[in-house]
């Protein structure tokens, strides 16, 4: 019984001597000075408190808590200043911490006299336990200091023996270098803080004030360590992670994560990393990094030589570097070659001579979807026995590389997609990238879509898409009705072939019927009125082609080319109404339409940016406009797409706010803008 008695005891005189552990918090003295010269001094000053403190009173006495976590606390409390520090605040404050005190304070620093005031706050109740004053010369601050370091551990009843470094005159700049280490601490910025501890060192080596620092970056960059170490372990789909940052626009913690799935891969497994190559020249891409993205891009082509993502992010990566002639010949190349993209023969080949050169490379996690329903699914080495197999299984038109897939075909929009990533780099100049744009050749095949018939070439100017692309058009030669099969396509009598004169009230052509038509192709009539005053100067053959003019258009218009701008959204409008049925919106395509409409508000965008006011006014105000916008344009209605083009006028300074607010009110384009 006796025995227990005294455990009991033990344990009850334990936790009392736990009980009696101070908790303190010293938080950064504020700068009164007006300059903000002595902003770091607080700073280094609570810094060394601590250290002194620690270094003479025991944990079992008294704790410290850390700088980074009182300032946390702080910043989440919106309290800057010591001022801030009123009863209610201490306590709420001390609560948050766990702590039993807390010491705040000022400095003030006139020529080389520096006033110290410090102050011991209960958490408890918010009253002052003791307040400290101390004056001296800025070359005398460890002294000074070591006296507010006495006091404190004096009210609090702990024992102080000597600082941690003798109190010996130190030069004000070794004080402000400190400090400044403590900042960029604060900051984030590790390897500036270290740099400038170990100056501060190499100046005075008996600052052992800069060697406490250093620990506590050492100690710092190890917690960040094992925290990333954490989080990596964690993460079930980096790639998956590395697109939701960049979806944010935050592509470091993007290519932190792809990354870390790349890391993960075997070295030698190439097939694998053949995705994370192309997300991480993406994201590079998107960061403004060219020589990075550069490279992924050619990690990716060394396996694939007509990769289109890795072809494309390359050329606007060299374009971005500056070298527009070279980006544009590789653009031009791509697609002067681009019945190459999935060519099995090339690809295997490729693969081959890849792995001849690396040795040791496997495409283990590569699978390739091929013409004739095969799919190959790559384990190891491809072999030169292997060769004749894969090729005869026809051309590959998707490359799967563990769970992403690559499509292996031509698609211009994707073109002009990565290349805008470029547009918002510092050095970005409009002219120059609409320049860029128009120099792309596009192919004969991809522009050439028409016909020849009886020998005679389809005059594209003036052609109307009625009917498919694959339908023979409607056509007079030499004044003679051509008495050939055609399909035109008529909401009244459906699919016709062979005789028209049904819809010949509807239809303009070149015969004893109607003489002003100035034309060898058949039109509807609304189609024929509405392109006939229409003065754009550009013959636009197909969706390919009109992609690349408005492109090129709207960086005309960025970089106040009006002239271009206006001619180039002209000729669109007139190339949208050769594919529609007629002027009033009734189109074949539901994206042609809205692309149309689009050129029309462009258009307007281009004659109120160069001033012309009239004609502005008459391109916002079509009617057809009203109506909502579909999924590619994110179901905008004009109010949206006034409101955010307007905006980025007024942002790139086309147009002064005043101006267009002046002008929307003149003319009541929107009930409102902001």
């Amino acid at each position: 019984m006796k025995k227990i008695i005294i455990v009991i005891l033990s344990v009850l005189l334990t936790n009392l001597a736990m009980s009696q552990v101070l908790r303190v918090a010293i938080s950064d003295f504020e700068n009164l000075s007006g300059n903000p010269k002595y902003d770091g001094l607080g700073k280094a000053l609570s810094s060394m408190l601590i250290s002194d403190i620690e270094l003479n009173v025991s944990g079992k006495k008294m704790q410290l808590v850390e700088r980074s976590q009182l300032n946390k606390i702080l910043k989440e409390q919106n309290l800057q200043t010591s001022k801030s520090f009123d009863k209610a605040t201490t306590v709420k404050v001390g609560k948050l911490l766990g702590i039993n005190f807390i010491l705040v304070g000022d400095i003030f620093v006139l020529n080389d006299d520096i006033i110290i005031n410090a102050r011991l706050t209960s958490v408890e109740n918010g009253d002052i336990k003791f307040s400290n004053k101390q004056e001296g010369k800025l070359s005398q601050w460890l002294s000074v200091k070591t006296k507010i370091a006495k006091d404190l551990s004096s009210n609090l009843k702990v024992p102080f023996i000597e600082p941690s470094m003798p109190d010996n005159e130190v030069s004000p700049g070794i004080i402000t270098k400190y400090a400044t280490a403590i900042d960029e601490i604060d900051k984030g910025n590790l390897e500036k803080a270290a740099t400038i501890a170990e100056t501060v060192k190499e100046i005075n080596p008996e600052f052992t004030y800069s060697d406490d620092l250093k620990k506590e970056i050492d100690k710092i960059k190890k917690e960040i360590s094992q925290l990333r170490n954490e989080v990596e372990t964690s993460v079930v789909d980096p790639i998956e992670s590395g697109f939701l940052f960049y979806n944010k626009k935050d592509f470091d913690q993007a290519i932190k994560y792809f990354n870390i799935g790349l890391s993960r891969i075997e070295n030698k497994k190439y097939g694998s990393k053949y995705a994370y190559f192309i997300f991480l020249s993406t994201a590079y891409l998107s960061k403004g990094d060219p020589i990075k993205a550069i490279s992924y891009s050619d990690s990716v082509l060394m396996m694939n030589p007509y990769e289109p993502k890795a072809i494309i992010i390359k050329s606007a990566a060299l374009f971005l570097s500056g070298k527009n002639k070279e980006s544009l010949e590789n653009i031009n190349d791509f697609i002067k070659n681009k019945k190459n993209i999935g060519d099995a023969k090339i690809l295997y080949n490729s693969l081959l001579n890849f792995s001849k050169n690396n040795k040791g490379v496997i495409f283990d996690g590569m699978n390739f979807k091929q013409r004739n329903g095969f799919e190959t699914i790559l384990n190891d080495v491809i072999q030169n026995d292997d060769l004749k197999y894969y090729i005869n299984r026809g051309s590959v038109y998707e490359i799967a590389s563990g769970d992403y897939t690559f499509k292996q075909k031509f698609d211009f929009k994707e073109i002009i997609s990565y290349f805008s990533e470029i547009t918002n780099s510092i050095n970005f100049n409009p002219i120059s990238y609409a320049n860029f744009l128009n120099s792309i050749k596009l192919d004969s095949d991809t522009i050439n879509l028409f016909t020849r018939l009886n020998e005679k070439k389809i005059e594209s100017d003036i052609v109307v898409y009625t009917v498919k692309d694959t339908t023979k058009f409607i056509n007079a030669i030499n004044g003679k009705t051509y008495k050939g099969q055609y399909h035109l396509i008529d909401n009244n009598y459906g699919s016709k072939r062979g005789a028209y004169s049904h819809l010949k009230d509807s239809l303009y052509y070149r015969n004893s019927y109607i003489i002003e038509c100035p034309c060898d192709i058949l039109l509807l009539k609304e189609t024929y009125y509405a392109i006939k005053n229409n003065s754009g100067t550009i013959d636009i053959n197909n969706e390919e082609h009109a992609i690349q003019v408005t492109s090129s258009a709207w960086y005309y218009l960025i970089g106040k080319d009006y002239a271009k701008s206006s001619n180039m959204f002209l000729s669109l409008i007139k190339y949208y109404i050769k594919l529609g049925r007629d002027s009033k919106g009734t189109f074949l395509n539901k994206e042609e339409f809205d692309s149309y409409r689009m050129s029309i508000i462009n258009l307007g965008h281009s004659y109120m940016l160069s001033g012309n006011y009239p004609k502005a006014i008459s391109e916002y105000q079509n009617d057809l406009l009203d109506k909502e916008f579909g999924k590619e344009w994110n179901n905008m209605t004009k109010t949206d797409v006034f409101k955010q083009d307007w905006n980025e006028f007024v942002s790139k300074n086309l147009i002064s706010q005043k101006e267009i607010d002046y002008f929307n009110m003149k003319y009541k384009i929107l009930n409102k803008f902001e």
